[in-house]
């Protein structure tokens, strides 16, 4: 790769001649954002939803910033981006080690599984 971030660089930092790597850490997930010549390339390892509401809106709260992130990307136009990694997310229950469990206990919202 041509530079790597470990955070979510503004898209104006995408533009400047900036170090090959990145010195900032992402606080709430793990970020791995590679520059190639003609794509760019963003891993990510999601933070997990938690049990209780404060958990959910941290995460509802990376989610966004994941969105925008990628919006800023396409409306740059310069490179596409290529979104993988552990997005940890489980749409529908067989995704789930214990669906019982989760609907009872974890499922705080009532509208993450099954979306």
């Amino acid at each position: 790769p041509k530079r790597v971030w470990f955070d979510l660089p503004r898209v104006g930092e995408l533009d400047e001649a900036s170090p090959r790597f990145g010195t900032r850490h992402e606080l709430d997930g793990r970020i791995i954002l590679l520059e190639y010549e003609t794509l760019l390339l963003l891993h990510t390892y999601s933070p997990n939803n938690g049990v209780d509401g404060p958990h959910f809106a941290k995460r509802a709260a990376w989610e966004e910033r994941i969105r925008t992130f990628a919006r800023d990307i396409k409306e740059w136009g310069r490179k596409p981006l290529v979104y993988v990694g552990d997005l940890n997310v489980a749409p529908r229950e067989e995704d789930l080690s214990h669906p019982s469990w989760f609907k009872r206990e974890n499922n705080v919202n009532k509208r993450r599984l099954g979306r």
